[in-house]
């Protein structure tokens, strides 16, 4: 039989798919295992559409097990109305066996009330497997609700003799680029990323870096 270890590194790998389409809500992603086999998966696919808790429950095609089987998630399950249902209180309704949960998650809504949800109803209850690599998959998300500012990063392109540009003339306006293809393609990533700050989780800082 496989370790919680090893289902939790399946939902990191879930919710990582993803990214760039859930913002401002976390990456999660949820797997139901039944007598050491996974039966039912999911992941949050985009934002105001149903949670990973609920993808991987109606995943399982033999619903009458759910009783039996145990629910990994990398956040702990929300137990607040927001565009969906709380998905705590379809835990308990589903009657999980148990439920292992990555970390907790900090948002004020949330934090403590999905495990106290859940420990209330008689669900078997484990918090804090794989804890740092659940934590890093959502730090930016993490670090917006616990220090009550955005994740920032800061890029700046460089010469390796030390130069960020050269000396220009007013009458100068063009373009050499001290960058490579494939750094731009770098930044594009990160872009898909990191939230701008219009939904107030995150930015790239841009410096201009041409010279």
């Amino acid at each position: 039989m496989l370790s919680d270890e090893t289902y939790m590194q399946r939902c990191i790998d879930l919710a990582r798919m993803g990214q760039g389409f859930v913002s401002p809500n976390p990456m999660v992603g949820a797997v139901v295992v039944h007598e050491g086999k996974i039966v039912g998966e999911g992941y949050h696919r985009k934002f105001g559409e149903p949670h990973a808790e609920v993808n991987a429950i109606a995943d399982v095609k033999d619903q009458s097990i759910l009783s039996q089987c145990t629910l990994y998630v990398n956040l702990e399950p929300c137990a607040h109305h927001g565009k969906t249902p709380p998905c705590a209180n379809l835990l308990v309704e589903k009657k999980l066996k148990r439920v292992v949960i990555g970390c907790s998650d900090p948002h004020s809504k949330v934090s403590g009330k999905g495990v106290d949800l859940l420990k209330k109803a008689g669900i078997d209850v484990r918090l804090g497997v794989l804890q740092q690599e659940c934590r890093e998959l959502n730090r930016r998300f993490i670090t917006f609700h616990e220090r009550q500012r955005p994740y920032v990063i800061l890029k700046w392109a460089q010469t390796k003799d030390g130069f960020l540009d050269r000396i220009r003339h007013d009458e100068e306006t063009g373009i050499n680029w001290i960058t490579s293809p494939e750094t731009k393609s770098l930044v594009h990533k990160w872009r898909s990323q990191y939230a701008e700050t219009l939904n107030g989780f995150a930015f790239l800082k841009r410096i201009p870096s041409t010279s």
